[in-house]
């Protein structure tokens, strides 16, 4: 198969053995459904009017809070009608979701993803999807690009990002990729566009902070715990599952919005 940027196939990649975006319709409406749609803790379609700050959280959410200059624009979208635009005026936009237990993995299998579109690569790092106390701790997990690295980290201890899964990374701008972190029994593996680029394991530990240790923070996309490091760009289709590590080995990337049951 030929390769396309940074070695990527150039069109989808086959299955895999863990694959579990598609796999049934309902015989009623034809339409998708997930399995492991009970599992599913966020789902964002990013769709709603341009230039505002409203939205639906599939999984019956009602709360969050855009800062900045982060609101919906229908200008970009992967599907659907709109996107989330973050960081295009004025800057330091971001949109946050309360403090819950559902972003805490503790040692679960886990499936961070989303489509993301990048408008520069500058800065050092751009915070795409972050759960990280105010305090400032190492606590929480950090997906990220870093320059030229696309970087998940997480700490077993509260005191150091002990867990470190980055590769090298220098996406095209206004270009859409599907991008993920998936647990599956302890082995955490960063993909893009379907194919894994980096892979680390937990060491039988817990991401911090662990059941009953408690934090405030809330889940952030658009930039780190404190209002720093940007990011600078579009995002599209948001999910995270906790229980189920969905994608193991190549996987085709998802072709329409995520099933909403």
């Amino acid at each position: 198969m030929p390769n396309g940027l940074n070695g990527f196939p150039a069109g989808p990649a086959p299955f895999g053995q863990g694959f579990y975006g598609w796999t049934s319709r309902t015989e009623a409406d034809n339409s998708p459904t997930d399995p492991y749609y009970s599992s599913t803790k966020l789902l964002l379609h990013c769709d709603g009017t341009d230039g505002s700050t409203v939205f639906t959280d599939q999984t019956g959410k009602p709360q969050y809070a855009f800062s900045g200059d982060a609101h919906i624009s229908t200008a970009r979208d992967k599907f659907g009608t709109a996107s989330i635009s973050l960081n295009q005026g004025a800057g330091s936009g971001w949109v946050d979701f309360p403090n819950s237990a559902d972003w805490d993995f503790g040692g679960a299998d886990f499936t961070i993803e989303c489509f993301a579109q990048f408008t520069t690569t500058s800065g050092t790092f751009q915070g795409i999807i972050n759960r990280r106390t105010y305090s400032g701790g190492a606590d929480g997990w950090l997906f990220m690009l870093s320059g030229g690295t696309l970087v998940f980290w997480a700490s077993t201890t509260g005191s150091s990002w002990n867990i470190m899964c980055n590769t090298s990374f220098t996406p095209s701008l206004n270009t859409w990729y599907h991008l993920a972190v998936v647990n599956i029994a302890g082995t955490i593996n960063v993909y893009v566009n379907g194919i894994s680029l980096a892979s680390t394991s937990l060491g039988g530990g817990s991401i911090y902070p662990q059941a009953g240790a408690g934090s405030s923070a809330p889940l952030r996309l658009g930039a780190f715990h404190d209002g720093s490091n940007w990011f600078y760009g579009f995002l599209d289709e948001v999910r995270i599952t906790k229980g189920v590590g969905r994608y193991l080995g190549p996987f085709l990337v998802p072709d329409a919005p995520f099933p909403n049951k």
